[in-house]
């Protein structure tokens, strides 16, 4: 089911390349898909990390504005979410998901030397994001940790509002007591439609994609939750040029906690925008995709600028 296209102000439509590409990538015994948003004139390139439920699709309108600038995007879907139909909603443990996005990292890196590198993460994706973004993150797969010149995330989801109910966190913690097929048993994810989106274009893609994940193992929470705990304390080690672009009208996200979070990041060179009337999903929003889009491809372009300028000192 294609992803609909963005409604410009001119009544227009985004036009996206035809040409997206889906790659499988064997990573740590598992292969996984990713897909490719390859600009034609490049001048830096981005990694994507989606949200708990969505995929890399749902980045799709966004990449173009992102490939219109040069900016090329590789957007994996994470293991047992999108594409990737082995153990839906299952990871055994957080240390997997952070080995999954260095081997993304070190991918990027070598296909694209030279090239200014920035990672985006969305939504849940912003807790591993952030996690690896920061200083004192230790990179524990092989290969030489590259050079993150700017941290993107978007409406990040280390400071939520929906939460899993008493009953089923104890759950979780008698599984983690019982062993792995009791974590393997499935939570329903608690989120609905409405939530991400009030444009009724995307809320009826929402609905109707099969690929969107709507449950996830007792093992994934314990996860997400490890992560949860992590994340919210790495904000003063996360000392590289960072950006956080949040909706205001965000049913997901604490937006006073992320400010609170923000505020603590450690650079010079931090920025903090907020979307009025904007809701969770901005590249599904009717309203402020637009300016958002460009926002974020105008930091990432700026931030490429003053990258080359310091390497040619």
């Amino acid at each position: 089911m294609p992803l609909p296209l963005q409604s410009l102000p001119t009544g227009e439509k985004l036009q996206r390349d035809a040409g997206t590409t889906i790659e499988v990538v064997s990573v740590h015994g598992a292969d996984l898909q990713m897909r490719k948003f390859l600009a034609a004139n490049e001048n830096a390139v981005a990694l994507y990390l989606h949200g708990i439920e969505g995929h890399a699709e749902w980045f799709a309108n966004t990449a173009a504005v992102l490939n219109a600038a040069g900016i090329t995007v590789y957007a994996p879907d994470r293991r047992g979410a999108g594409l990737n139909s082995a153990e839906r909603g299952h990871v055994d443990n957080y240390k997997i998901l952070v080995d999954d996005l260095e081997f993304f990292l070190n991918l990027v890196a070598e296909r694209h030397p030279g090239l200014p590198l920035f990672l985006i993460g969305n939504c849940w994706g912003a807790k591993v994001a952030a996690v690896v973004a920061a200083e004192t993150h230790k990179w524990s797969t092989a290969g030489r940790k590259p050079r993150l010149d700017g941290l993107v995330l978007i409406c990040p989801a280390i400071k939520t509002k929906p939460d899993l109910g008493f009953s089923q966190k104890l759950s979780i913690a008698l599984a983690l007591l019982s062993g792995k097929d009791a974590l393997r048993q499935q939570i329903p994810i608690p989120l609905t439609t409405a939530m991400f989106t009030d444009n009724h274009i995307f809320l009826d893609y929402i609905e109707r994609d099969p690929l969107r994940l709507t449950s996830a193992s007792k093992a994934f929470y314990f996860a997400s939750f490890v992560l949860s705990l992590k994340s919210a304390r790495v904000a003063p080690a996360i000392k590289i040029p960072t950006l956080i672009l949040q909706s205001d009208n965000d049913a997901i996200v604490d937006v006073p906690g992320i400010e609170a979070w923000f505020s603590k990041i450690n650079h010079q060179e931090k920025k903090y925008k907020k979307y009025l009337g904007a809701a969770h999903s901005m590249d599904f929003d009717r309203r402020q995709f637009i300016e958002y889009a460009r926002d974020l491809a105008q930091w990432i372009e700026k931030i490429s600028t003053q990258s080359r300028k310091r390497g040619a000192e």
